[in-house]
């Protein structure tokens, strides 16, 4: 019998994380969204952590937040115009984390455009405090893109330490 030479490449690893975030955010947004009837309530976890309902109707930290009707449209074009770049980016990469990094940003970014296509505004629900601080709001696809992005910036600054 012949062996599997099946190869993960970085395009189809990137691809594959980007449908698994997108598939985990919207399962955690439906969860919280089926177990909230409405906005604010507040179940307290543990003491530096809650999970509530917010609909941020702008981008990260609710800039660019607006009531207008047209805003979630905006917003998402210049999302999928990024996920577009960020896709073709992809196709080309040759490095399996930036790949993965990728992945990771595009799945978070296409579950919160799917958010604000279908809600017109993004569901955000895990809040970490201290006292009374509070971070703002967030949710499983702004994880994934910032741990994304962080990814993106490591593996950066290894290409060019492995330049010079």
């Amino acid at each position: 019998m012949g062996t599997n030479n099946f190869k993960l490449t970085p395009f189809f690893a990137g691809l594959t994380l980007a449908i698994a975030v997108f598939f985990c955010d919207w399962i955690s947004k439906y969860f919280i969204l089926s177990h909230f009837t409405a906005s604010p309530k507040v179940i307290d976890i543990t003491s530096f952590f809650n999970l509530i309902l917010v609909w941020n109707k702008g981008i990260s930290f609710s800039l660019l937040s607006s009531n207008s009707v047209y805003t979630p449209y905006l917003l998402s074009l210049l999302s999928l115009t990024i996920i577009i770049i960020l896709f073709i980016w992809l196709a080309k990469e040759k490095n399996s984390y930036s790949a993965l990094a990728l992945g990771a940003i595009i799945g978070g970014a296409s579950g919160n455009v799917f958010d604000r296509l279908y809600y017109g505004a993004v569901v955000d629900f895990l809040d970490f405090h201290i006292s009374t601080w509070h971070w703002p709001a967030f949710n499983f696809a702004d994880s994934a893109i910032c741990l994304g992005v962080f990814v993106l910036i490591l593996t950066s600054f290894h290409s060019v330490k492995d330049k010079k």
